[in-house]
């Protein structure tokens, strides 16, 4: 499994790839490297905004983003390969939430771990209401 990446690929035609393979994680792309959270509007690359503004590189490129990979591999392949710094974030419920301190996980263990938190807060909402 690859993200197809073209220098004339909006940001989210590529974050588009990514939850589809993975629906319950999401890829956000930030100018600088991210620490603090939560993050100021400012520093997050917008969607529409094409590679070509940020790979130096006249390629296309194929990131691989099976399921055994750990979120740090390929937030480092995407900052390698393009300049640009990414954050994976876990779906839980409703929200995302960044998964900087489990970034040894894999992408089948964070993908699972937001289906299991996005269902169970679900079924409590269900049983509340």
């Amino acid at each position: 499994m690859h993200l197809n990446v073209q220098k004339i690929n909006p940001i989210f035609e590529i974050q588009h790839q990514f939850i589809e393979a993975y629906p319950f994680l999401k890829l956000e792309f930030f100018r600088f490297p991210q620490r603090k959270q939560p993050l100021s509007e400012n520093v997050v690359i917008k969607p529409v905004n094409d590679i070509k503004y940020f790979d130096t590189y006249y390629c296309n490129w194929k990131i691989n983003i099976t399921k055994t990979r750990t979120l740090q591999q390929v937030e480092t392949d995407l900052e390698l390969l393009f300049g640009l710094y990414a954050l994976i974030y876990r779906k839980a419920g409703t929200q995302w939430i960044a998964t900087g301190m489990m970034s040894d996980y894999t992408l089948q263990q964070q993908n699972e771990e937001g289906r299991k938190q996005t269902d169970k807060l679900l079924n409590k909402r269900k049983l509340a209401a």
